[in-house]
């Protein structure tokens, strides 16, 4: 919120009293169709010194932008992951041996479908908010509700044709609001329904490696001593690389890792191991 109100400061003093003159509203409004890369075409810079400013301008914005976003996506995806860390914690505090599996495979399913529905109900609510911009915006000349319906999905989309933008200052003033939080909504719609593919895709691999039958040859990788014994932690590293849960590189440096530890390579840690390391 600091760097977006620094950025729309930055904007006035530059648009407002340097360059073009704008009006404060046409300024911040610029510089929110700027750095949501929405770019409608219908307010630019006149002067060459304005275009100029505008270059470097432009490329902090959308800098900005992206640091932003990576932000907020990773405390979203905080919160998820601690929101269903708790639920599964009770879950299993109150399911039997037997049960806790298909329950917690239940929930999850549930948990991640009410999740997409209250981002498509986020989204469907900011698309609404700008059907009501377009109508009252007497810049828009518009009599067709599926003109203000197109002109929020491109809107949403960041792609901002420019045959629809508001031009009236309370219009103006109201997009300064409401697009960064359509584009935000909108991203991170898009983003459950990949994340929400790409688990899917992943949970039918996982079902479908724990189903398939062992063969000697898988015997033969897993063994890496070579004594003629799977022990359970080759069984398992070989798993999750098999299963793309973790990569071989990283099972390397942890074995190296280990090795350094084990000072007498006796295959396991001890104090004496640590006090030498």
């Amino acid at each position: 919120m600091i760097a977006i109100a620094l950025y729309l400061s930055v904007a006035v003093m530059a648009f407002s009293f340097v360059f073009d003159h704008w009006t404060i509203v046409d300024s911040m409004y610029f510089a929110v169709v700027t750095f949501t890369t929405i770019g409608y075409g219908d307010l630019t810079p006149d002067t060459y010194a304005g275009r100029i400013f505008t270059c470097i301008f432009a490329l902090s914005g959308v800098a900005c932008l992206g640091i932003a976003l990576g932000v907020i996506g990773n405390h979203i995806i905080e919160a998820q992951e601690t929101a269903v860390s708790q639920t599964s914690a009770l879950a299993k505090a109150h399911a039997t041996p037997t049960s806790t599996f298909g329950c917690l495979s239940r929930f999850t399913v549930s948990l991640q479908c009410w999740r997409l529905l209250w981002e498509l109900v986020v989204v469907l609510a900011l698309v609404s908010f700008f059907v009501a911009l377009v109508a009252s915006d007497p810049g828009i000349d518009t009599t067709k509700w599926g003109d203000g319906l197109y002109y929020a999905i491109i809107t949403a989309c960041t792609v901002g044709y420019g045959d629809f933008a508001p031009s009236s200052q309370a219009g103006r003033a109201l997009a300064i609001v409401f697009i960064p939080l359509a584009v935000g909504a909108m991203g991170h719609f898009l983003s459950i329904v990949a994340n929400w593919m790409i688990e899917g895709r992943q949970q039918r691999f996982h079902k479908h490696m724990q189903a398939k039958e062992l063969t000697m040859q898988d015997l033969e990788v897993m063994d890496e001593d070579g004594d003629g014994k799977v022990t359970r932690a080759e069984f398992m590293e070989f798993m999750l690389v098999a299963m793309n849960a973790i990569d071989q590189s990283l099972i390397d440096e942890l074995r190296d890792h280990f090795r350094h530890l084990d000072q007498d390579n006796s295959g396991s840690l001890s104090r004496q191991d640590l006090i030498a390391a």
